[in-house]
């Protein structure tokens, strides 16, 4: 191929790349904007409410954010959900070995945890005498029996 027709074979090829990356790069800063909008977003939801759903959802949005993943796990606590919240402690502890109190947060949920498994579960409800359950008794058997 002569070079002269080389030419605008490459001038084509370098637009081409051009307008393909070009707008990729900027949908991915579009996308990076976005992105952080929502960790913030979801982050300071689970600061301020300290529920279960808005701290999953910021757990979600920022998996290795050991502060996220620890109010994730206060959340699941105070809900009773103990084994998820020992699992999620531990989980933070692993994101962030430094991280202080959270050693005393699973010793204390794991003893929680272990009474609530030795406690004696209640009994079922006793079955009715038979004086009260025979006391009234109701049935569609004869309905023109009964008036109303």
């Amino acid at each position: 191929m002569p070079v002269g027709a080389a030419r605008p074979l490459l001038i084509a090829l370098v637009l081409l790349f051009a307008a393909g990356v070009l707008p990729c790069a900027a949908a991915s800063t579009s996308d990076d904007h976005f992105a952080q909008a929502e960790r913030a977003h979801y982050a300071a939801l689970c600061g301020a409410r300290k529920d279960l759903d808005a701290c999953s959802d910021a757990v979600r949005w920022s998996p290795g954010d050991p502060a996220l993943v620890v109010a994730l796990a206060d959340a699941l606590a105070r809900a009773g959900r103990l084994q998820e919240a020992i699992r999620d402690y531990s989980r933070a502890q692993a994101l962030d070995p430094a991280m202080r109190g959270l050693e005393a947060k699973i010793k204390a949920t794991g003893s929680r945890l272990n009474e609530l498994k030795r406690r004696p579960k209640k009994p079922a409800a006793a079955p009715a005498s038979t004086e009260q359950a025979s006391a009234k008794h109701y049935s569609n058997a004869d309905p023109e029996a009964h008036s109303h």
